[in-house]
């Protein structure tokens, strides 16, 4: 896909038919100077030769609906068609797009064959569950590149930090049980640690949950790197997070993403109950909802192709890493991301979120009111404990949306509880190439819950 990001979108559409015939051009060598000065920055000279003659020359275009809120066309070419947007500052051209005109696909196998192939993903899955019931669900590809075993519908996918969701619900059950409150104090509870930052020690779990906790965004090299070592994620964690609590936090109530948060709600967890995160996560998450494929870490056992390989991107092509600590984070890491679920098992938690978001029944003992909370971003912000809270213009109402991956695997998990809707996607690879391939199949699977 070749795109260029638009910068503004300003004003009408302008004189396009100058545009068209400037495109046209080998090389296109008129086209930079109608740019922007702001897109001219953005796109370099040497960007435009092949974005143009990607097109070469234009049979038709026509006008269709605004995509992404950007003037569209729909242009075809002797080779094939193309989804070109165009928007115009003026007499200056403030942004252009061009990508593969969208296939229409007529069910989840042809769009996971065909995307994946595209992509060149390894494997891929895919599930849509309308009112809690499957109504799609499809697996396409190998679980390791150069062998030739299928993954399944039964295959077990790392989830990367939609584990986050699964930590805030942790921490809601015990907000339920009366041991926490969303505005407890970190130093409250790890009272034990006299060394702790004054400000930091001031920090909620909600602040944490929501990445206003004043973390940084990366955890520094000197505490990171032992983490590869540990042999007790437990204890490992605990002594990473005393490490990063005994320095001053960043800029409290401001949204930085970090796993750090994470981690620090998990010691916190392990501090009120005595139990670790991971068994935490069995006792009351996995077993009540019967997730009996749930673990953490890589899904594979090491020297076997018995579950989907991690694989890692080598520039254009993924290369499979074999099972074990290289193909995961490091454990200690658990709260922010390490858990492994099959789509069926990873569902009956989503479609608990989304049977709590709408007042009905759940097999969790939390309120609707307790759920709702999980799922409500702070004033201003887009991201709730564990769901980013977006409002698409497919949907009725908010959705809750996260993506996961460990740079090895990529997941996405899409909520409308409005629809009662929800759809996961999983893949053992990750990358720009994938998150595009995840975005088609996430287009496929909106489109499909309306027919």
């Amino acid at each position: 896909m070749l795109t260029l990001i638009f910068l503004a979108l300003l004003g009408l559409d302008g004189p396009v038919q100058r545009v068209v015939e400037a495109l046209q051009e080998p090389d296109c060598p008129r086209i930079f100077p109608m740019l922007t000065p702001e897109f001219q920055t953005a796109a370099p000279v040497a960007t435009w030769p092949a974005f143009c003659n990607a097109i070469g020359h234009i049979n038709a275009m026509e006008r269709v609906a605004d995509h992404d809120g950007a003037p569209t066309y729909r242009v075809q070419t002797p080779t094939r068609t193309w989804r070109l947007g165009l928007a115009m500052a003026g007499e200056k051209i403030s942004g252009l797009r061009l990508e593969p005109w969208p296939t229409v696909f007529t069910s989840l196998d042809q769009a996971l064959a065909e995307v994946g192939a595209k992509y060149h993903l390894p494997g891929v899955a895919a599930m849509l569950l309308v009112a809690g019931a499957v109504k799609e669900q499809g697996a396409w590809g190998v679980r390791k590149l150069g062998d030739k075993t299928q993954v399944t519908l039964g295959d077990v996918w790392h989830l990367g930090s939609d584990t986050k969701a699964m930590t805030a619900t942790l921490a809601a059950l015990l907000v339920h049980d009366g041991k926490l409150t969303w505005q407890t104090p970190i130093g409250t509870v790890l009272s034990d640690w006299p060394d702790l930052h004054p400000d930091f020690a001031r920090v909620t779990v909600g602040q944490l949950l929501s990445h206003r906790g004043g973390m940084p965004a990366a955890i520094a090299k000197p505490i990171w790197d032992p983490l590869w070592h540990a042999d007790k994620p437990s204890l490992a964690r605990k002594e990473a997070v005393h490490a990063l609590l005994r320095s001053a936090p960043g800029k409290v109530g401001d949204y930085v993403y970090a796993n750090a948060g994470y981690m620090t709600v998990g010691v916190v967890l392990e501090k009120l109950t005595g139990e670790t995160w991971e068994d935490l996560m069995q006792k009351r998450l996995f077993a009540p909802l019967g997730m009996r494929s749930c673990g953490f870490g890589a899904p594979a056992t090491p020297g076997k192709t018995d579950q989907p390989w991690a694989h890692r991107a080598e520039g254009a092509t993924f290369v499979a890493v074999e099972p074990g600590p290289r193909s995961d984070n490091p454990a200690a890491l658990g709260p922010a991301g390490t858990v492994h679920c099959s789509l069926a098992d990873w569902a009956k938690f989503v479609t608990e979120h989304a049977r709590g978001e709408r007042g009905e029944e759940t097999i969790l003992p939390l309120l609707p009111s307790e759920f709702q909370v999980l799922h409500t971003a702070p004033a201003g912000g887009d991201y709730a404990f564990g769901w980013g809270v977006e409002h698409p213009k497919w949907a009725t109402g908010p959705v809750l949306r996260h993506d996961g991956s460990n740079t090895m695997f990529y997941a996405r998990v899409v909520v409308a509880p409005s629809a009662n809707l929800v759809l996961l996607i999983a893949t053992n690879a990750a990358g720009p190439d994938v998150t595009a391939a995840v975005g088609e199949i996430t287009q496929y699977l909106v489109g499909r819950a309306s027919r």
